[in-house]
């Protein structure tokens, strides 16, 4: 199934993603922005996870978590530049739960795995700083829904882009 893209010209179409290639794509990438409600607005928050088994692992600092503790329900956009014009782009959609004590001793070691996945996920050429104390809690996003799309760029790289500055200044 096709969907037309919402920016360029018509002949740009967009092709949406298998639920393979949604589960691809979020295994090769490690970076995404978790996005939730807080105080009542839409927020996003940039995170680095690891993606195992129909969950995604991440890390959450003290405000994260108390976001977490009020409405469980996130979302996860993940892209992944695929060349010059064109992108990947995978939504998650699911709830969210502390990767301690999942109640089933399966559950603990699925669990265990995902946070050792996304320890290691480090590249192996940089140097790994000293252990530190961490205040930060692993947390498990279930994919409840998954989604993607594969879109045409419509800034290539080495283009020029849309200026808004410049368009203002050249107005009468």
């Amino acid at each position: 199934m096709t969907v037309v893209s919402n920016v360029g010209p018509s002949e740009f179409v967009d092709t949406r993603l298998t639920a393979t290639d949604c589960e691809a794509v979020l295994r090769r990438v490690c970076f995404g922005h978790l996005a939730f409600v807080r105080e009542g607005q839409a927020d996003v928050r940039p995170i680095r996870y690891a993606y195992r088994e129909d969950w995604v692992y991440f890390r959450a600092d003290l405000s994260l978590r108390r976001v977490i503790a009020r409405t469980p329900w996130l979302v996860l956009s993940v892209t992944e530049l695929e060349d010059a014009t064109h992108v990947a782009s995978v939504i998650v959609r699911g709830g969210c739960y502390v990767t301690k004590n999942t109640g089933s001793v399966l559950g603990d070691a699925a669990a265990f795995q995902g946070i050792i996945e996304l320890r290691d996920r480090v590249p192996s050429d940089r140097e790994r700083a000293p252990r530190v104390r961490r205040s930060s809690t692993v947390f498990r996003l279930h994919v409840d829904e998954l989604r993607g799309v594969r879109a045409f760029v419509p800034c290539p790289a080495g283009e020029p882009t849309y200026d808004a500055g410049a368009e203002r200044q050249r107005r009468p």
